[in-house]
């Protein structure tokens, strides 16, 4: 995503502002966060993944997906199509 002012993290995420400074706050002690002033509100800040936080989201999506295939692999692809028809109805349908 690039930058991205917390106020934003948190609509996507579903998390308070409070939560996501909060975790901004850990994940920049850690090193995979760095916070810089906002470029177009001097009263903000934007969040960016490091180098290091942009490797291990990396690494957690390939560990995810690998799971996922696993979990699918119990399904045929008439299946698993079905399943994802059914799941893109939900997806649409989901309130507000």
């Amino acid at each position: 995503m690039g930058p991205t002012m917390p106020v934003r993290l948190a609509e996507l995420s579903g998390m308070s502002r409070s939560a996501v400074t909060n975790a901004l706050h850990t994940l920049e002690r850690g090193g995979f966060v760095a916070r810089r002033p906002s470029p177009t509100d001097r009263r903000a800040v934007t969040a960016e993944l490091t180098a290091e936080g942009e490797r291990r989201v990396r690494e957690a999506f390939e560990l995810q997906a690998s799971r996922e295939r696993e979990w699918f692999a119990a399904l045929d692809g008439a299946e698993r199509a079905e399943l994802t028809a059914l799941l893109r109805r939900l997806v649409a349908g989901r309130p507000g």
